[in-house]
């Protein structure tokens, strides 16, 4: 059967998809790739028609058909996140960023310097708090945005890979002077293990900043990139 050329790309996307890649963005790549090689298949034997050198092309892929392709872009993109989010959380200090990194931290440690051991449990807890409600916050409203996307992309797949244990940290930090705090509030906190919760605090900070700016950044990359699959 011959085929147009405008519709050629659709349905070797549409090809992609019934052996099991959903990806739009890859459906595209892949169906470059596949066109690119039935061309010089026809070329090299003319008595091919397009569908016998689909299957030709196809059967050059193995058992497994697209299966090994898809995983192998799965892991690489979940690479390249985890790599991005590691130099986005970096940023953070080295200059110029480390400034406010550092501001942040000793805003936290003055809070509690000035204040007395015994006073120190109640605004960690409350401050833990705040972080954890912000992160749930901004993780919220990102998924707002990516509500919009109609179609998978195997670009935007990767923006959970790599994300720190925040909420684990932040429990920690809670639980660990939560239940002291219930029975005593009073009791005391020194400075050293009070210094210790300011670090955490901050590192899950620039953590849940780091993930919010990955997420922003691919959100305009994702809808730049692949506009239908927003549309």
């Amino acid at each position: 059967m011959e085929i147009r050329p405008d519709e050629v790309q659709v349905q070797l996307m549409d090809f992609c998809k019934k052996h099991f890649v959903h990806y739009h963005d890859l459906q595209l790549e892949l169906s470059d790739h596949l066109w690119s090689a039935i061309e010089t298949e026809q070329a090299q034997n003319p008595k091919l028609s397009w569908d016998q050198a689909l299957q030709t092309v196809y059967g050059r892929f193995g058992i497994f058909g697209f299966a090994h392709i898809v995983r192998a872009k799965e892991s690489a993109m979940e690479n390249a996140a985890a790599k991005a989010k590691r130099k986005l959380f970096w940023e953070y200090f080295t200059l110029p960023k480390i400034t406010l990194t550092a501001c942040l931290w000793l805003s936290l440690f003055t809070l509690g310097y000035w204040a007395a051991p015994e006073q120190r449990s109640l605004p960690i807890l409350l401050l833990s708090l705040v972080v954890l409600a912000w992160a749930w916050w901004t993780q919220y409203q990102q998924e707002k945005k990516f509500k919009g996307q109609k179609l998978p992309l195997l670009l935007t797949a990767s923006r959970y890979t790599g994300i720190p244990a925040v909420g684990m940290v932040l429990q920690l930090v809670v639980q660990s002077r939560f239940f002291a705090a219930w029975t005593n509030l009073a009791q005391p906190f020194h400075l050293g293990p009070y210094a210790l919760y300011c670090s955490l605090l901050v590192l899950c900070f620039v953590a849940v900043k780091a993930q919010d700016q990955f997420s922003e950044n691919l959100y305009h990359k994702a809808k730049q990139s692949y506009p239908l699959a927003f549309a």
